[in-house]
């Protein structure tokens, strides 16, 4: 398969990643669980999904082959869509094993050249497939035959995908002697607290609109467009003009 064809069938992938553990959550509240109980799976499914991250970024960078931490997280997915109506506990963990490795093993291929275009089209899926399995449990519409149909044809599309392995990084005499914080150390810390200061304005706007399900389509059609579109202006006007344009526009809903 070409390489051009590798970026958007990751993305594909990332939007299925999403979808399934979208469906999942949405489900639990139609299993008559106890509200700790959802809570619980809630908090489970988040910590491995988000937390597990920065874990799974070191073991992805120990082994330098993201090809295979990608078709483990599907194949964990496959299994999660399979035991979920009898093991819910079980398939949210597996799910969020997956999410996690998915990201960051999906991120680093697309990030290979560089270029926030790439990076822009492999995140892009990612809501609107959460919205999507959100969506479609709301609505109580079955397909977890056609999760499994999905996970199981993405598969057999990574066996003829190939795949770049990562490059190891050589450590240089200065990355030897570094010691404290450097100016990239400080810039990863500011942009991490402006993400989750605009993830606090999305969490009030949530339950400002508690309920309201008719505003989902457009907020994940908006974040679909905006970050392949983030992407490709990034590359073009450069990082530091977009990420100031984009911390300083209004936040109006």
């Amino acid at each position: 398969m070409k390489k051009r064809v590798l970026i958007p069938l990751l993305a594909t992938g990332h939007g299925l990643n999403d979808l399934v553990a979208g469906y999942f959550l949405g489900q639990m509240l139609w299993m008559k669980l106890e509200t700790p109980e959802i809570a619980l799976g809630l908090f489970v499914y988040n910590l491995l999904a988000f937390g597990g991250q920065y874990p799974a970024a070191l073991w992805i960078e120990q082994k330098k082959k993201p090809g295979q931490f990608i078709r483990a997280a599907m194949v964990m997915n496959g299994i999660a869509v399979l035991v979920f109506t009898q093991i819910h506990t079980l398939a949210l963990v597996l799910a969020g094993v997956a999410s996690a490795i998915y990201h960051v093993a999906g991120g680093a291929v697309c990030s290979r050249n560089n270029r926030a275009g790439s990076i822009g089209l492999f995140a892009a899926p990612g809501v609107a497939g959460l919205v999507a399995g959100g969506w479609l449990a709301h609505e109580q519409i079955n397909i977890y035959l056609i999760l499994a149909a999905a996970v199981l044809l993405f598969l057999v599309l990574l066996q003829f995908t190939s795949i770049p392995e990562r490059e190891p990084v050589t450590a240089t005499s200065d990355s030897k002697q570094k010691h404290g914080l450097d100016n990239h150390d400080i810039l990863m810390i500011v942009l991490l607290v402006v993400i989750s200061l605009r993830s606090v304005i999305w969490n009030v706007l949530q339950l400002t609109h508690e309920n309201d399900y008719t505003r989902l389509p457009a907020i994940a059609g908006s974040a679909f467009v905006g970050k392949i579109a983030g992407g490709w202006i990034a590359d073009r006007s450069g990082w530091r003009l977009y990420v100031d344009i984009s911390f300083l526009r209004p936040h109006h809903y």
